[in-house]
């Protein structure tokens, strides 16, 4: 029987310090399924030693929380943070209620006499019985308190127009939103759902495809499976008992051909998945429309966010679970841990082998061979420290049209339609429209603090165009050269306006100057006069 085997996972007998514990907003670690390694040693007893002690994962704990303590900087370098003053002010109701709960399980910490001894504390500080962690970042404590948006103001304000949105993704604007947030998904737990990272264009491409690609396949494919594990753990039968083996064959030999069957299978085995099994039914899935197939992978995507896999993944707060084994031998010894995924590895068993523990964060093989250009290399500090569990957006206009930041591009999602600029030159574009001043002064500060990020992420989607363009022109480079076209004709234009103002200013003042003389030769001559008539009266003074 192997170690994994021989642990207990049963719950820890309870407390009199946490029996009263009613309002906790997640279980504890212990007791999901799958945990790792800290499920194993929870349940440990006090005393007992675990056999997990036999092999121990390399400089862990201090790398979790140099992790933690760069997505904090990063948050006070983005939102200009300094002081605690600010966190106290921004508490929300749940917070003082949390605060609250925490003031009377100190009291009755302090009448327990049956509270477990330091050794014993350490443990279940492991267990996230806290309703918030310090590094949860649905606390919000850093950030500051948003201004009321413009579009909800009682107040007048022109129109703003847009420039042209950008084409060159395959699908139309309208199906952008729900794509890219199928896609969001599937980059975010590609390590759970074991899927090779993929460019958004690519997956574009395969969903505009009127045949069935490899790409759209394996993302079903990987999608069902994980559903289908979870059903699994929970004990669901798709069928009665005498014929559930019959049943159940055709899910653990689902691949590229049978899947579309599969999937027709499990829709058929719950009434509420009647509007996507309609979708089915009404043609030969997946040769299908774009609307469809999105409606479908939506769906299964909405089914995988509430496996235990994912839940896990949302609440880990940056703890990845690494194995208990090398994924090379499968035996115990000193492991070294991936930065970026649950594997661990002897020094011995990786090629090369090492022979001292790197200084540096260090990820396995498999991790550098799926860093895709595009993909990983665009992935913010927030999300790499694994401190971001969805996307926001940057701001709103006037008009309540919401920005987003994904997949190397701006998007503008508003209630009737969808634009997004991919160049360096339509960026620029919409900077210029944007009222920087008041109307959209929260979202050009947005803007420009991501403004280096933003360009960076772009260049990188005109470096990845032009590699696969070929000897012909890519739509990017069309588009950019009308665009220059235009900023050249806007920057002539706006220098001979300026060069007319100058020569009105120049002509103003001329005509100023024109007016002083004449109005100083005119003094001068009354001058004149006055002078000479009291010359006149002197002389005639003289006379008489």
């Amino acid at each position: 029987m192997s170690g994994r085997g021989r642990r207990g996972r049963g719950r820890p007998p309870k407390r009199a310090a946490i029996s009263h514990r009613v309002n906790l907003l997640k279980k504890p670690r212990y007791l999901y399924a799958g945990s790792g390694n800290h499920g194993s040693r929870l349940s440990t007893k006090p005393g007992e030693s675990s056999p997990s002690r036999r092999g121990s994962h390399v400089h862990y704990r201090g790398r979790l929380r140099e992790k933690s303590n760069r997505g904090r900087n990063f948050f006070s370098n983005i939102l200009d943070y300094d002081g605690e003053d600010e966190i106290e002010e921004n508490f929300s109701s749940d917070d003082s209620e949390y605060h609250r709960d925490e003031e009377v399980e100190d009291e009755g910490n302090e009448s327990d006499a049956s509270f477990p001894e330091s050794d014993e504390l350490s443990v279940y500080s492991q267990s996230s019985f806290s309703t918030i962690s310090s590094t949860t970042p649905a606390k919000r404590k850093w950030c500051k308190r948003a201004a009321t948006p413009i579009f909800l103001q009682e107040r007048e304000y022109p129109l703003l127009a847009l420039p042209k949105s950008s084409d060159d993704l395959l699908i139309p604007k309208e199906n952008l939103m729900q794509a890219l947030g199928v896609y969001e998904v599937l980059r975010h737990f590609r390590n759970i759902l074991r899927l090779t990272p993929f460019l958004f264009e690519e997956f574009c491409a395969s969903l505009s495809s009127s045949d069935q690609t490899a790409l759209l396949s394996d993302i079903h494919v990987m999608l069902l499976k994980a559903i289908l594990r979870e059903e699994e753990a929970q004990g669901t039968m798709f069928a009665p008992l005498d014929m559930r083996d019959t049943v159940n064959i055709h899910f653990y030999l689902i691949d590229s051909m049978t899947w579309p069957a599969v999937l027709q299978m499990y829709l058929q085995s719950d009434p509420d998945y009647k509007d996507v099994l309609s979708v089915m039914k009404n043609c030969e899935y997946p040769f299908t429309s774009i609307e469809s197939r999105l409606m479908v992978l939506e769906f299964l995507c909405d089914n995988f966010l509430t496996t235990t896999p994912a839940r896990d993944d949302l609440i880990s707060e940056g703890v990845i679970f690494h194995d208990d084994h090398c994924r090379a031998c499968h035996k115990l010894g000193d492991l070294l841990c991936c930065e970026s995924c649950p594997a661990v590895y002897h020094l011995a068993c990786l090629d090369p082998p090492l022979q001292e523990v790197p200084s540096e964060d260090w990820t396995c093989a498999v991790c550098k061979a799926n860093q895709v250009p595009g993909v990983t290399d665009c992935i913010s500090e927030i999300e790499k420290n694994m401190l971001l569990s969805r996307q926001e957006c940057l701001g709103f206009d006037r008009h309540g049209r919401k920005y987003w930041f994904l997949c190397r591009r701006i998007v503008v999602e508003g209630e009737d339609s969808t634009y997004y600029y991919t160049t360096k030159l339509q960026f620029q574009e919409l900077m210029e429209v944007l009222d920087k001043n008041d109307l959209e002064y929260d979202l050009y500060r947005a803007l420009e603090d991501l403004r280096e990020e933003i360009i960076r992420q772009m260049d990188i989607t005109e470096k990845l165009t032009n590699s696969a363009k070929g000897n012909k022109k890519s739509y990017l480079e069309v588009e950019n050269a009308a665009l220059a076209k235009l900023q050249s004709e806007r920057a002539i234009q706006k220098a001979k306006e300026e060069e007319r103002l100058r020569e009105a200013e120049r002509a103003a003042a001329m005509m100023a100057s024109n007016v002083r003389i004449k109005y100083i030769d005119e003094k001068y001559f009354i001058y004149s006069k006055i002078c000479s008539i009291k010359q006149y009266f002197k002389k005639c003074n003289k006379d008489v």
